[in-house]
C-alpha cells in the first residue's frame, strides 16, 4: 500500500504521509490534517479486503467502527473525528497519539514494575468501563493496541475494529478473531453468550505480559496444559497481584469477574497489600527505618555500631534490598567494639552531649561509655559482608532464570508432543474416513450395478 503515501483525500483536505501498521481488517496511516494543522490517524480495508466479494458489507462493518468510536470522549479511548468514503473506500479519522505500544516497552526478562503496570492497566480498565457501559466489548484488549502517550504516564486504547454490540449473558453470533494468549476460550466460538468477562480476561492477560513479560498460553491449550502464575514466572510478585491475574484469566466465564469493576477492586485490594510497606524490626523490637533516620540525623556512625550486632546488619540489609529501599547512604558498623575502663568516666555525671575535653567525634552516652568512631578495617569487613550478600543473591537469581528455562523448554516439548499427537489423531481420522467413503462407493456401485441387471432383466 505504498502507493497511498502522499495521497489527498477530501479535496486536500487530508495528506497521508506513511503506514503505521495493518492487521487482518484494516491499515492505517499517519496523516495530516491540512485544515486544522494537526496529525491525524487514518484507517481504510487493507489490500486483502479490498477485493472481497462483498464490499458492501465491509463498509458497513466499517461505518459501524466509527459510529461506535464516536460515542466515547474519554483521555484512555482514542478520538474519533471523521468518517468519509472517496473512490469507492471508506475511511476513519482519528487522533494521533504519539508514543509507542506497551509491547514495545517490554524486553526480555526485563518486564514492567507492579506499581507501572497497575497504573497502565488501571487506565484501561477505566476506559473498558465507559465502553461496556454503551454495550459494547472491545474483544482485543493486548499490549499491541495500547498506547503510551509520550511524555506522559498516560495510556491509550485503539482498534476498535472487532468491538462488538453485546447483551450480558445472551447468546449472540460474533466474528471469532482472535489473538491467540489474549482472547478466553469463548471467543474461540462464533456463536457463544457474550459478557464483560471477555474483556476481563483479555486485561487480565495483558497485565500477565506486563508483569512477566511472556505471553500468556493460548487458552485453547490450557484443558491440557496448566498456565504458569505470575509469581511463579517473577518470585518478587506479590501473591494477591498473582492472584488477582490468574482470577481475571479463569478458563471458564462464569469463572471470571462478572465486570471490569469488580476485578479492578480485587486489583485493589492487592496493590493496597503491595505499596504497604512492612514494619522491619529486630528481635528486640528495635524498627529498622526508624533506627537508620536517628542515625542519619545524629550523622554518627558509631551510634548505630552499639545498637546494631553484625548478624542483624546482615539481616537487615537483605530485608531492605529485598524491598528495594535505597538504603545505600547509611553505613552499618561492625560489632561493638571493645571498651576499655579506662575509658569509662566514674565521677562524671551521665550526659548525652559532647564533651569538650574529647574529640569531637568521640560520642559520650548516658551510659558514661565513649566510643570511638568505626575503623577503616571494619568498614572493609562491611563492605566484604555486603558483596558476599549481592553475590549470593545474583546467584539465586541466576538458579532461578534457568529453572525457569527448564520450565520453559519441557512446556514447549509438552506443547509440540500435544501437537504431534492431534496431527497423528486427525491423520488417522481422515483416513478412516477415506476408507469408509470408498466402501461406501463400493457397495454403491454393486446396488447400481445390481439395480441394472434386474431392470435388463425385467426388460427382456
Amino acid at each position: 500500500m505504498t502507493k497511498m503515501v502522499g495521497k489527498s483525500l477530501q479535496n486536500g483536505q487530508y495528506i497521508l504521509e506513511g503506514e503505521l501498521g495493518q492487521g487482518g481488517f484494516g491499515i492505517t496511516y499517519k496523516a495530516t490534517d491540512t485544515t486544522r494543522e494537526l496529525k491525524v490517524v487514518i484507517k481504510t480495508l487493507n489490500c486483502r479486503l479490498q477485493k472481497h466479494s462483498n464490499p458492501s458489507k465491509l463498509h458497513f462493518e466499517f461505518e459501524n467502527e466509527a459510529k461506535r468510536l464516536s460515542k466515547f470522549s474519554h483521555p484512555n479511548i482514542v478520538a474519533y473525528k471523521d468518517f468519509f468514503v472517496e473512490n469507492g473506500l471508506p475511511y476513519i479519522v482519528m487522533e494521533y497519539v504519539q508514543g509507542v505500544s506497551l509491547d514495545r516497552l517490554i524486553k526480555d526478562n526485563q518486564p514492567l514494575s507492579e506499581t507501572t503496570a497497575i497504573n497502565y492497566i488501571r487506565q484501561i480498565g477505566e476506559a473498558l468501563k465507559v465502553i461496556h457501559q454503551n454495550g459494547l466489548l472491545h474483544r482485543d484488549i493486548k499490549p499491541q493496541n495500547i498506547i503510551l502517550r509520550q511524555g506522559t504516564q498516560q495510556v491509550v486504547l485503539i482498534d476498535f475494529g472487532i468491538a462488538r454490540e453485546f447483551s450480558q449473558g445472551v447468546t449472540k453470533t460474533h466474528t471469532n478473531l482472535i489473538t491467540n494468549g489474549y482472547a478466553p476460550i469463548e471467543q474461540y466460538f462464533p456463536k457463544a453468550k457474550r459478557s464483560a468477562a471477555i474483556d476481563v480476561y483479555g486485561l487480565a492477560a495483558t497485565l500477565y505480559t506486563l508483569l512477566t513479560s511472556e505471553i500468556p498460553l493460548a487458552a485453547t491449550l490450557r484443558s491440557h496444559l496448566p498456565l504458569t502464575s505470575p509469581k511463579e514466572l517473577v518470585p518478587q510478585l506479590s501473591n494477591r497481584i498473582s492472584d488477582a491475574v490468574m482470577s481475571g484469566m479463569a478458563l471458564e466465564p462464569e469463572d471470571r469477574p462478572s465486570s471490569v469493576s469488580e476485578w479492578l477492586r480485587q486489583l485493589e485490594l492487592s496493590q493496597r497489600e503491595f505499596i504497604t510497606t512492612p514494619e522491619l524490626s529486630l528481635s528486640d523490637g528495635t524498627n529498622i527505618l526508624d533506627l537508620t533516620k536517628q542515625a542519619k540525623k545524629k550523622n554518627q556512625a558509631a551510634f548505630v555500631q552499639t545498637l546494631i550486632p553484625p548478624t542483624r546488619i546482615l539481616a537487615g540489609a537483605i530485608a531492605l534490598l529485598g524491598l528495594g529501599l535505597a538504603m545505600a547512604s547509611t553505613r552499618f558498623s561492625t560489632p561493638t567494639p571493645q571498651i576499655p575502663l579506662s575509658k569509662i568516666n566514674k565521677s562524671s555525671p551521665p550526659t548525652t552531649k559532647l564533651s569538650k575535653q574529647q574529640n569531637p567525634e568521640t560520642i559520650e552516652l548516658s551510659s558514661e561509655i565513649k566510643i570511638q568512631p568505626i575503623s577503616k578495617s571494619a568498614e572493609k569487613q562491611i563492605e566484604t559482608i555486603r558483596q558476599r550478600a549481592q553475590e549470593q543473591i545474583e546467584t539465586i537469581r541466576q538458579r532461578a532464570r534457568e529453572q525457569i528455562e527448564t520450565i520453559r523448554e519441557k512446556a514447549r516439548e509438552q506443547i509440540e508432543t500435544i501437537r504431534q499427537q492431534a496431527r497423528e489423531q486427525i491423520e488417522t481420522i481422515r483416513e478412516q474416513a477415506r476408507e469408509q467413503i470408498e466402501t461406501i462407493r463400493e457397495q454403491a456401485r454393486e446396488q447400481i450395478e445390481t439395480i441394472r441387471e434386474q431392470a435388463e432383466t425385467i426388460t427382456e
